[in-house]
């Protein structure tokens, strides 16, 4: 058994999950066992879909759990029974493209340093566009953890061997955006990275949880950026600043390049690295909003190239300028 599939299904409309199935079961890799986490069983739309699958397809595998549980817990179960050699990981709103599996199971038999691979994604629904948003060297995609998540979760596949090895799981006390720690987690033991190509259709909608719950995972992003971070620094004392600022989302622009000169210039007064502090958590927990089109204007051209996207500017900024000075502010 080469690959296994991990699906949950809660409460998307029951068209969603019956695309979503298909677009697995006509891949082009045939290999792969499907397993399928029936987290709402009280659903019957849910259950007698399932039944029919189950029955024409014996790489399906059900799991019904007794009660609603969530995504988090739903996924580590699947992990605890899967066989395969790597984990792929599918919603039951998206639609993956025919040839996804074998491009990433190539992909990761040429590369066995890399211990979990996306890929680029084609937005379904309310915005139809293809995101390359997303970093393709394994260095970048790394560095992207400090900004936010640097894959899409359900394009990703993973390398059980690693997982098991090292007795991965996802955090279960994280109920949203738990896949941005797992993969600050697995890139401990391995490369993490995407494929440059769409190998999946990933549908935005109004009836989403993602959206419903936007603002709650905003915060639990902001939480898990501040503990990447600490990680980063191993400076523990930083909390109470950090708990200050975090959720500000203003930040004086004539301020700001006044620090920032006065970082270029590795200023070392003790006022000054206060306000570097200030700056760093302010600009990469909070990503103050009025600076989002003015970045250009705050270091020479040497510095910045305004064809990058802002938060890859971001990642630039922290790596070229914060993280090398960052040891001299403790």
């Amino acid at each position: 058994m080469r690959i296994s599939i991990i699906m949950s299904i809660y409460n998307e409309p029951i068209e969603w999950i019956d695309l979503s199935i298909k677009s697995i079961l006509k891949q082009s890799y045939k290999y792969f066992e499907f397993i399928i986490i029936n987290d709402n069983p009280a659903r019957e739309e849910n259950k007698n879909l399932l039944i029919r699958y189950s029955l024409s397809d014996s790489r399906i595998k059900i799991i019904k759990n007794e009660s609603n549980i969530g995504l988090t817990k739903s996924l580590n179960k699947g992990i605890e029974i899967a066989k395969g050699d790597y984990i792929a990981r599918m919603d039951a709103d998206d639609v993956a493209e025919k040839d996804r599996l074998l491009t990433q199971l190539n992909f990761m038999e040429r590369n066995p340093d890399v211990i979990v691979c996306g890929s680029y994604i084609r937005f379904l629904g309310v915005k139809n566009k293809i995101n390359k948003d997303y970093r393709i060297t394994t260095e970048e995609t790394k560095d992207y953890l400090i900004i936010g998540s640097p894959m899409a979760h359900p394009s990703v596949m993973m390398r059980m061997e690693s997982i098991k090895e090292h007795n991965l799981r996802y955090d279960e006390s994280i109920t949203s955006s738990q896949d941005y720690y797992f993969w600050y987690t697995l890139c401990k033991y391995g490369k993490i990275t995407n494929i440059p190509k769409v190998l999946l259709n990933y549908r935005l909608s109004e009836k989403q949880i993602s959206v419903k719950d936007n603002n709650t995972q905003k915060v639990n992003a902001i939480n898990l950026r501040k503990r990447i971070i600490h990680d980063y620094f191993n400076n523990k004392e930083l909390d109470n600043f950090v708990n200050d600022f975090c959720l500000n989302r203003e930040f004086s622009f004539t301020k700001f390049r006044l620090i920032s000169r006065q970082i270029v210039d590795n200023n070392n007064d003790s006022r000054v690295k206060q306000q570097i502090k200030l700056l760093l958590f302010t600009f990469l927990i909070s990503q103050p909003i009025n600076l989002k089109n003015n970045y250009g204007l705050i270091f020479n051209r040497n510095v910045w190239n305004v064809g990058f996207g802002y938060k890859y500017t971001l990642r630039v900024f922290f790596n070229n300028l914060i993280k090398p000075r960052y040891p001299q502010l403790l």
